[in-house]
């Protein structure tokens, strides 16, 4: 299923991933590892004021992706295959049916 956006390049934006605090490394190995060379992965820090990374409401973390834009081609199979690492809560994909 392929995406529209207004958006001149998606791999200009970060796509977040909330992910269990405790599998955040390995997630971010894991990662890099599955995908190209040019994406990068990197858990989202606070700002202003407040050190460190920036938790949920639910106490999880949010890793923060730059992706090439061919990725989202198949946006369903890119959120089936993010979501398929163990500890990954969700993804800032919204697929439209």
């Amino acid at each position: 299923m392929a995406i529209s956006t207004n958006s001149p390049s998606l791999s200009k934006v970060s796509l977040p991933i909330e992910v269990l605090a405790s599998a955040a490394s390995i997630l971010l190995y894991n990662f890099r590892t599955a995908f190209p060379a040019s994406a990068s992965f990197s858990i989202r820090q606070a700002e202003k004021g407040k050190a460190g990374p920036v938790f949920t409401d639910n106490g999880n973390l949010i890793i923060d992706a730059l992706l090439p834009d061919e990725l989202f081609d198949e946006a369903e199979m890119l959120e089936q295959k993010i979501k398929g690492f163990a500890g990954v809560v969700d993804t800032g994909i919204f697929l439209m049916n």
